[in-house]
């Protein structure tokens, strides 16, 4: 490999890393590869594989994933999705075990209500960690609200009752999931857990 491109230990078909994460019940997973190297056009080409499981007591179900390859220029950082938006990128540092503290590029992207917030290991310009922040709005009274709605009920001895059934609330939810690196075989970044 040429000398222009000896700070990219990951430069090289096959390497590799690999991503794990839980949420409650869910286990998610990633793995980012090199699958092809074009040297004269300076661009690599990235294969992005994910899968998520659901546990219910010892059966593990597979309720999603997907698969995504494409061509990006050496030394860019940009994640594979065709709906994602760079909202901002920071210098910042970020903790891996097993590797320590690391210089690093935080870049968060939008994509409809969700965020994804990617730490790119500054050094070798590979993603080090992904939180993956999801949003859904859920229309209509959620418990809480009926909590309080039946309370305030008892309280005015019904007085209120068809008000209160009139009323609707919409609540933002939010889950957070932290894929975090588990494996590679890119010189620098070897993690050594299991």
């Amino acid at each position: 490999m040429s000398e222009a491109y000896s700070q990219y230990p990951w430069l090289f078909n096959g390497a590799y890393a690999k991503y794990e994460g839980t949420l409650g019940k869910f286990e998610a997973t990633a793995k980012v590869e090199v699958v092809d190297i074009d040297l004269s056009n300076r661009r690599a080409k990235f294969r992005v594989k994910s899968n998520v499981i659901r546990r219910a007591w010892r059966l593990r179900t597979k309720v999603g994933g997907k698969e995504i390859a494409e061509w990006a220029r050496i030394g860019e950082r940009v994640i594979l999705s065709e709906e994602a938006i760079l909202d901002g990128e920071y210098d910042g540092v970020v903790r891996v075990e097993d590797l320590g503290v690391r210089r690093c590029i935080v870049q968060q992207y939008s994509e409809g209500l969700n965020t994804t917030v990617v730490f790119w290991d500054k050094e070798f310009n590979w993603p080090l960690k992904y939180v993956l922040i999801f949003r859904h709005i859920r229309e209509g009274s959620d418990e809480i609200f009926d909590y309080f709605r039946d309370m305030l009920d008892l309280a005015t001895g019904g007085l209120l009752k068809d008000e209160l059934k009139k009323s609707k609330s919409k609540t933002l939810r939010e889950r957070s999931l932290i894929l975090y690196l588990k494996e590679t075989n890119i010189p620098g970044l070897e993690v050594t857990r299991k």
